[in-house]
């Protein structure tokens, strides 16, 4: 659960290459969009385009984790940086507050992937896997961040679209279609965008009543990142 709305976050912030005039991806987006209104589609397009024309991202977000249906539960608060690189590289790390030294982290350099848990100054247990190997529920956020990418314009067909304009940009709903796996680990994702379509926050709700909040406190857009920040060694 925590690792998919991580990745939710990356697919909402990163990263594809510059739309070209003719692009399939429009078409396809079109296509999906078919039961939307021209200015609903039109806004669907030029947030994706947006998307599209970043090269990079880094920043700072609060992540905040609580039951729908107990108000009274507490919430899970977690502090994160994130950072990301076209295509396929990232890098999420998120901290308890109240406990100084432990940190989780994801990264990946598209090549290897990285799951590094710090429990304190001392105990650090990290694994590394192929990309290639795939992760599980992370093949999902995968084909979520390729759609948001328009990367993989097929996955399209997994989710059904309600965007809209806002009082401070734009929002995007996304809704599983039945059936789909998709479906299996995600009820509702919302995410909103300021006037320049970049990210503000993320909620994203599970079937098990979980529901995730991603708020972006800043971000920086097409800026070098170091190569060693998406596989956690040092660097050479």
């Amino acid at each position: 659960m925590r690792s998919l709305s991580l990745v939710l976050l990356l697919a909402s912030l990163v990263v594809a290459q510059e739309t070209p005039p003719a692009d399939p991806a429009i078409a396809a987006v079109r296509l999906a969009a078919a039961n939307l209104t021209p200015e609903q589609q039109q806004l669907l397009i030029d947030v994706f385009t947006v998307q599209r024309a970043t090269s990079s991202a880094q920043g700072t977000f609060i992540h905040t984790t609580r039951q729908v249906d107990d108000e009274e539960a507490d919430a899970t608060v977690r502090h994160g940086r994130f950072a990301l690189e076209r295509p396929k590289k990232y890098f999420l790390e998120l901290r308890n507050p109240k406990i100084a030294d432990m940190r989780d982290v994801f990264a990946s350099d598209g090549v290897m992937r990285v799951r590094l848990e710090q429990f304190d100054a001392q105990t650090t247990d990290r694994k590394d896997t192929p990309v290639s190997e795939g992760a599980g529920s992370e093949d999902l956020f995968r084909r979520i961040l390729n759609l948001i990418q328009m990367q993989d314009p097929a996955a399209f067909k997994d989710f059904a679209f309600a965007p809209e304009t806002t009082a401070d940009g734009a929002r995007l709903v996304l809704t599983p279609r039945a059936g789909s796996e998709a479906a299996q680990q995600a009820k509702r994702i919302v995410i909103d965008l300021d006037r320049d379509q970049r990210t503000r926050r993320i909620q994203f709700d599970d079937p098990q009543g979980n529901r995730v909040d991603v708020q972006i406190e800043e971000a920086v857009y097409n800026q070098p990142i170091a190569p060693e920040t998406f596989t956690q060694k040092p660097a050479p």
